[in-house]
């Protein structure tokens, strides 16, 4: 579990309202509270950028027991900065969600499309009182999207592409600079990838059948594993890794000559 940097603005500002009793010199509400945030999330697909972003450029939305809507708005949440620490809120209970991108779906342009890992959480009636400030951590778990890419550590050919068509078009090419084959994608859980290999060994180029694969559960690793022999075989593995330990593998082969799969016995 990672703990991102939680938002101390609200605390400290509240800190030199406690040790001074001129309510109007520091401007401050004595009929008003805050709210200061925490973040934890299971950091197993997260990269680097997301793991040590501080909780000022995650989103928030916060509602009260009304439901009205006192941070954010239902359609997107609002950049956190500073200003969820230093907004005054009315004395009672409140609703607070958080995530890494302000919409469900934002997450698939970033990283040129390839998408990030999405993380996002809850926290329920939590009690604001007047003059005081309410931590409030959210654990926002697992990404609830799941990662995708492909090795070729064990491919001796010139040129290597994959092409992903659906559910959304990616092209990972070994000759692209840099590299996109190793580069994370992500995905909706349990989508169904649609993808073809353009490959050239031994000066044959050849595209394979279109393959569909069902990436895993929410958090998990697929990783397409592709290598040749000699002959200019290829060979497919698919590991499904829920807990990027263990996990199961499917095996395919690609015929050199035709670029059809090969019947197994």
């Amino acid at each position: 579990m990672k703990k991102l940097f939680t938002l101390a603005l609200a605390a400290a500002t509240l800190a030199g309202f406690s040790a001074c009793s001129n309510d109007e010199e520091n401007n401050i509400d004595s009929t008003k509270g805050y709210i200061n945030l925490g973040v934890t999330i299971d950091n197993t697909l997260a990269t680097r950028a997301i793991q040590d972003a501080p909780v000022a450029k995650w989103y928030a939305v916060v509602t009260n027991e009304d439901g009205d809507y006192v941070y954010g708005t239902a359609g997107s949440k609002d950049l956190i900065g500073t200003t969820l620490s230093t907004k005054p809120l009315a004395a009672g209970s409140y609703n607070v969600a958080v995530a890494n991108f302000a919409t469900n779906d934002a997450w698939l342009t970033a990283n040129d499309g390839f998408g990030a890992a999405y993380y996002e959480g809850n926290a329920s009636e939590q009690t604001v009182t007047a003059g005081q400030t309410t931590d409030v951590d959210i654990d926002c778990g697992k990404a609830k999207n799941a990662k995708f890419n492909i090795v070729s550590s064990g491919f001796s050919g010139t040129a290597l592409t994959v092409n992903v068509t659906a559910p959304r078009t990616l092209t990972f090419d070994k000759t692209a600079t840099p590299s996109t084959i190793g580069k994370d994608a992500f995905f909706a859980p349990k989508a169904q990838l649609t993808y073809t290999i353009t490959y050239t060994i031994n000066g044959n180029t050849k595209t394979s059948d279109a393959k569909t694969i069902t990436l895993g559960e929410a958090g998990s690793a697929s990783t397409l594993t592709i290598k040749s022999n000699k002959n200019g075989t290829i060979s497919v593995s698919i590991t499904y890794d829920d807990a990027y330990n263990g996990g199961t593998t499917d095996e395919i082969e690609i015929d050199a000559a035709t670029g059809d799969e090969v019947v197994k016995p």
